[in-house]
């Protein structure tokens, strides 16, 4: 297929084009899902989630990246967790529902932090994982009412 070469430029801006349109693509492939892939991904994420933040300490590698990394760790967790469960409920047909989400993750993510408390497995709750949880199902939700909400224009 030959790009728009009065639109592009060079090479680049056509290849940026293709990845745009590869993008699209990936999202309507995967906005079609049927319900049911949708709920086993979102079991096998929390379940991962569950494990991993429930884990005894000495279990977990220690991987230094920078100061904090485990802090973007919780932000990473629960911004998929986030973008998964928005999609598994069909925020996108209504983006009311992401607020409703926002708060379950949060308080899921609370009850993650003071269960690692009450199990005494060595962990504790603390409230920079909670504020990284917090933030990253924050951005989590933004970031899917922007994406679905584009997706769905014509």
């Amino acid at each position: 297929m030959k790009c728009f070469t009065r639109v592009f430029d060079s090479k680049m801006m056509c290849e940026d084009f293709r990845e745009i349109v590869y993008f699209c693509h990936m999202l309507r492939f995967l906005f079609r899902l049927p319900l049911q892939v949708r709920i086993a991904l979102l079991i096998f994420y929390v379940a991962i989630i569950a494990f991993l933040s429930l884990m005894p300490p000495e279990d977990i590698p220690k991987v230094e990246v920078m100061p904090n990394f485990d802090k973007v760790v919780h932000f990473l967790m629960y911004f998929g967790l986030t973008l998964l469960l928005c999609w598994t409920a069909y925020a996108d047909q209504k983006p009311m529902r992401i607020l409703l989400i926002l708060l379950v993750v949060v308080l899921w993510g609370l009850f993650m932090e003071e269960s690692q408390k009450v199990l005494a497995l060595g962990r504790s709750f603390e409230w920079t994982d909670e504020l990284a949880n917090s933030f990253g199902s924050l951005t989590g939700g933004v970031v899917f009412y922007l994406v679905a909400t584009g997706h769905h224009k014509k």
